[in-house]
């Protein structure tokens, strides 16, 4: 079944999950924050925490990630957001395991949740799992940057009106070209192939 769904994630969140993929020796994972954006879903930040992590498995801190949400909810955020999961397969290819599936399935406080799967080639595979009102899984969504700031250009916009003076555009008339008039030759009859004069 096609569906229009589509994830996007910023710049800086892309950047921080490629580096997160490309520094570790082996698998690592975390999450990270989303908002719904109509038929998209924007991925706002990308989250690392303590883990211990092999060549098979993550194990993310239960603690560390408690201590988030509630320094999150403190400051006000809704800690709802925090609805992807990330991690890496390392130098294998990009594929959800056994051990995925497990971990995604224990994601039902969300109304949804993102996965993405990651690899050293930065080879990326995404899917969304809805928990309610239905259980449904949308896989292999398309994972774009971001490139547009609706805050940074409207923040550019007041920068340049405040900053920049710029001369109306002045469209000049065309210019008035002299007639040619054919001159008649000795016989006084006019000489279309030869010649011309000017006049004003």
């Amino acid at each position: 079944m096609e569906h229009k769904l589509k994830i996007y994630i910023t710049p800086t969140a892309w950047l921080k999950l490629k580096y997160y993929v490309l520094e570790a020796k082996s698998e690592i994972s975390g999450l990270g924050i989303s908002k719904k954006d109509g038929d998209s879903i924007v991925i706002k930040d990308i989250l690392l925490f303590h883990q211990e992590c092999s060549s098979a498995h993550t194990d993310l801190d239960k603690k560390d990630i408690a201590k988030f949400l509630t320094e999150a909810h403190e400051k006000g955020m809704d800690t709802k957001d925090l609805n992807v999961w990330w991690h890496s397969h390392a130098d294998m290819g990009v594929f959800w395991s056994f051990t995925d599936n497990e971990n995604i399935d224990g994601f039902i406080h969300s109304e949804y949740m993102i996965s993405i799967v990651a690899n050293k080639e930065l080879q990326t595979l995404a899917r969304v799992d809805i928990y309610d009102p239905l259980r449904v899984i949308i896989d292999q969504v398309p994972l774009d940057i971001l490139w547009t700031n609706n805050n940074l250009q409207a923040k550019i916009k007041k920068e340049v009106l405040e900053k920049v003076k710029e001369d109306p555009i002045i469209t000049p008339d065309p210019p008035i070209l002299p007639r040619l008039w054919p001159r008649k030759d000795d016989d006084g009859f006019l000489d279309h192939l030869g010649g011309g004069y000017l006049i004003s």
